[in-house]
């Protein structure tokens, strides 16, 4: 055989892979490409207390709940119910701007707020509980502003505050 015909036999071994990859996966990346996705965006009008969302949480449950800076809310997929602080109400959430949202093992929901403490909505009562800095109580949190919850493997549950460190909350006291 001559160089020209090694060539060409060596060009046709190497164009027909190429070929194949391109057939099958150029027409599947248009076709993605191409498709249509819908996007549904809820904004205040829809029932949201503020537009500034901060966190989004999905509960063993299902329901989807978005801290906004003016408050928490509960979305099932076609309305909202929203949480917002009540200072005439010990049983509402204590903060607006809503910075982290987590549950513990028992399906409750643990939410930090920026100045507002910790607030555990009890789903049996339907009502918060809040943990905040008391200066009177050396057990108290250390700072108002909650940026990272973590409950670990024995139900204690972790704080991570602004600029005050980590705060425990033991899990059969419920004391920091």
């Amino acid at each position: 055989m001559n160089k020209k015909v090694l060539c060409i036999k060596l060009l046709i071994q190497i164009s027909i892979p190429v070929f194949l990859v391109f057939g099958f996966f150029v027409p599947v990346h248009s076709q993605v490409a191409s498709s249509q996705f819908t996007f549904d965006i809820f904004t205040q009008e829809d029932g949201l207390p503020n537009n500034q969302i901060q966190c989004i949480y999905q509960d063993k449950k299902g329901w989807m709940w978005i801290g906004t800076s003016q408050g928490l809310s509960r979305f099932d997929g076609y309305s909202f119910v929203n949480f917002l602080p009540n200072a005439n109400d010990t049983n509402s959430i204590n903060g607006n701007l809503v910075r982290v949202i987590k549950e513990d093992k028992n399906g409750n929901l643990l939410v930090g707020t920026e100045n507002g403490g910790l607030d555990y909505f009890d789903y049996s009562v339907k009502t918060f509980a809040n943990y905040q800095v008391d200066e009177n109580d050396p057990n108290s949190l250390n700072n108002n502003s909650i940026h990272s919850v973590y409950q670990d493997k024995s139900g204690n549950v972790w704080v991570g505050t602004y600029t005050g460190g980590v705060n425990v909350i033991k899990k059969n006291t419920k004391k920091l």
